[in-house]
């Protein structure tokens, strides 16, 4: 069988109100089948005893053949009754006695009345190309057949496979009695389907359209269950008078149940809740939310006991409660995914974004936090710990306070393996990104690709008072910062208490459309703590200066930045080099015998504009060893000389020199 032009549809669900059958999915392959031409009957029969092996009609090449199972799975087989080509399990599409096709094929749809909703036709044009795939819907006459999927000429073989079924729960069924009009409470009639499904194993729990009021929670306490909207239009809104209650409680705190999907529900609110969340995670194991909205709850989403593998996919959270509100509570050790979530608030600030209290393990990708008072906080209290997270491609905006904060809030906080790549942190109120808090723990904070631009304080911010270390910031974009008041802040600024930090090949300094508003590009303040490194640094256009490192270790390493600071010192015979930039230019005539102002490592270049003695080994704290053990006497402009300050002996020594005499 050629596979030329073969074509692919997924289809569902499709809902039977004749029978209460939700049809998941229909698998549709095409060929072109090189000149095999279909008969009338696609089917030789329709006999769906188990095992029963149904060849194609309509030719003998004997390509595939299709059977049925004992579970009522669909098997494809190869021509040699052997070779399994597919198997479609849990998908169901007519009832076990119902025929397959209705009409099977032909250049028209049927005009008749069909018994049975599901049931497909193929329609072909006058030259025997099949040209698309219908499917009853159950209604009457032609109109009945919805197109699933059109094919273009020179289709002449079309196989649809379809089997199995999923239990399903529909809400508004008579055996539940939801009404879904906004009017009496709907939560006993919602919970008595959940329980249905769950006491038969597992299943569907659809929520046609309508506003299903809630005056209580409804609990899912079970495995395999999924809660399943028609999307928008499909909303689960608290009632009159309830401030406080969560919506859906998934998990009971204590039993091991797993397996449960909510999907395509809106959730609302008609009172200003003052507690409860819209989903609350409560010790579930393997849980995907997708495609929900959630408006003017106090929490979205709000976490109790350890839970596995939780994911939240492409969920819209607007407007969460003003006073303590928060669009993701996480304060558990559990893991979990975040994936394409919005949190965005159009009037008074919620308190955050999301607030990660405790948490064992998270990976937070392609989100959008826009206007709360902190857009992410990573803040654990006594006794908790948050470890393990990864922050890709987020846009952090608008926040009144701070885009990210990274601080404990209490001494026993501690923050572990924090990582944040790519993505926009813009428009906070405070700080871009704060690392660092008056108490707690920090260890192991990795910003890499990151753009943080037009923040009122600083950028990025590393500050101590707990002990902040191994904090790493690489590759970062940070112009415009100090947006609030001109020279005051800086793109990256380092104060006491933090220690065994990199600053490397960053970006600190205006650019295209940006104020020149940052203080300094890097800015290093006194009491910060030795072992960091400053490299690589491009640290041009600020108010005051590329680089100012105030520290008072000496085990660090500054070199290679650039600067456009302009800095001219006069030849002395114990000249200081400050520590704010690598690169000086050196006026006067007097001779250098010493040289203050080194750590082990630092790298300086001195580019000379006069004829100036350099003396060698002329004794003391900063004294200077030339290549070759001689003196130096600089000749032409623009003469160049490169140290090296070592801490061992105190001294300087020369790496290189330009002599253009």
């Amino acid at each position: 069988m050629s596979n030329g032009g073969a074509q692919f549809k997924e289809w569902g669900p499709y809902w039977d109100n004749s029978n209460s059958t939700i049809y998941t999915q229909i698998y549709v392959y095409a060929y072109d089948a090189g000149g095999y031409t279909v008969a009338k009957d696609f089917w030789d029969n329709e006999d769906k005893s188990g095992g029963a092996i149904q060849s194609k009609q309509g030719g003998t090449d004997g390509t595939v053949a299709a059977y049925f199972d004992g579970d009522y799975n669909i098997r494809i087989k190869a021509s040699d009754d052997t070779t399994i080509i597919a198997s479609f399990p849990n998908v169901k599409i007519t009832s076990d006695t119902a025929t397959m096709w209705e009409g099977n094929i032909g250049t028209a749809l049927p005009s008749a009345a069909v018994a049975n909703a599901g049931q497909l036709f193929l329609k072909r044009d006058g030259s025997d190309n099949i040209v698309g795939l219908y499917a009853n819907d159950g209604k009457s006459g032609s109109a009945a057949f919805q197109l699933l999927v059109a094919l273009s000429s020179g289709v002449t073989e079309f196989d649809v496979l379809y089997t199995g079924s999923v239990p399903f729960y529909n809400v508004k069924h008579s055996d539940y009695g939801a009404v879904g009009d906004n009017s009496a409470d709907d939560t006993p009639k919602i919970q008595l389907a959940i329980d249905a499904a769950i006491a038969a194993g597992g299943g569907i729990v659809f929520f046609p359209e309508g506003t299903y009021r809630m005056d209580s929670a409804v609990e899912i306490e079970g495995s395999n269950i999924i809660l399943w909207g028609a999307g928008a239009g499909s909303i689960l809104k608290t009632g009159t008078g309830n401030f406080t209650t969560d919506m859906i409680v998934i998990g009971d705190g204590s039993s091991s149940y797993e397996n449960v999907i909510i999907e395509n529900l809106s959730f609302e609110t008609t009172e200003t809740k003052t507690a409860g969340a819209a989903i609350l995670f409560n010790k579930i194991t393997r849980c995907t939310v997708r495609g929900c909205r959630i408006k003017d709850q106090f929490y979205g989403f709000s976490t109790a006991t350890a839970n596995d593998t939780v994911w939240i996919d492409n969920c819209a959270i607007i407007d969460p409660v003003a006073a303590n509100g928060r669009g993701l509570f996480i304060q558990d050790s559990g893991t979990y995914r975040i994936s394409g979530v919005s949190v965005e608030q159009s009037s008074t600030a919620h308190d955050h974004g999301i607030l990660v209290t405790a948490v064992g393990w998270l990976w937070m990708t392609d989100c959008v936090f826009d206007g709360a008072l902190d857009n992410i906080a990573i803040s654990p209290g006594d006794g908790q710990t948050a470890q393990k997270i990864m922050i890709k491609g987020c846009r952090a905006t608008g926040a009144t306070n701070g885009g990210v904060k990274i601080a404990p809030t209490h001494a026993n906080g501690t923050i572990l393996n924090v990582k944040i790549v790519g993505g926009i942190i813009e428009d906070s109120g405070d700080n871009g990104i704060s690392v660092g808090a008056a108490a707690g723990t920090i260890d192991g904070v990795f910003i890499d690709d990151v753009s943080v631009m037009k923040n009122e304080k600083n950028g990025i911010l590393l500050w101590g008072g707990s002990v902040t270390i191994n904090t790493d910031v690489h590759s970062c974009t940070c112009s415009g910062n100090s947006n609030g008041a001109s020279g005051t802040y800086s793109g990256i600024k380092v104060e006491g208490g933090t220690s065994l930090f990199s600053l490397i090949n960053n970006r600190s300094g205006q650019t295209s459309g940006e104020a020149n508003d940052q203080d300094y590009g890097i800015e290093i303040q006194a009491a910060a703590s030795d072992e960091y490194s400053v490299i690589g640094n491009t640290l041009v256009n600020n108010s005051n200066g590329g680089l100012l490192d105030g520290g008072t270790g000496e085990d660090k390493i500054i070199s290679n930045n650039l600067t456009d600071d302009s800095i001219a010192l006069t030849a002395a015979s114990s000249m200081e080099a400050p520590a704010h930039s690598d690169v000086f230019t050196i006026t006067g005539t007097t001779a250098i015998d010493n040289i203050t102002g080194g750590w082990d490592r630092r790298i300086v270049t001195f580019v000379f504009v006069d004829a100036v003695d350099i003396n060698d080994k002329s004794g003391g704290a900063g004294e200077i060893n030339l290549a070759g053990s001689a003196d130096w006497t600089t000749g032409a402009a623009d003469d160049t000389i490169q140290l090296i300050y070592l801490n061992s002996a105190s001294a300087w020594f020369e790496t290189s020199r330009s002599d253009n005499t």
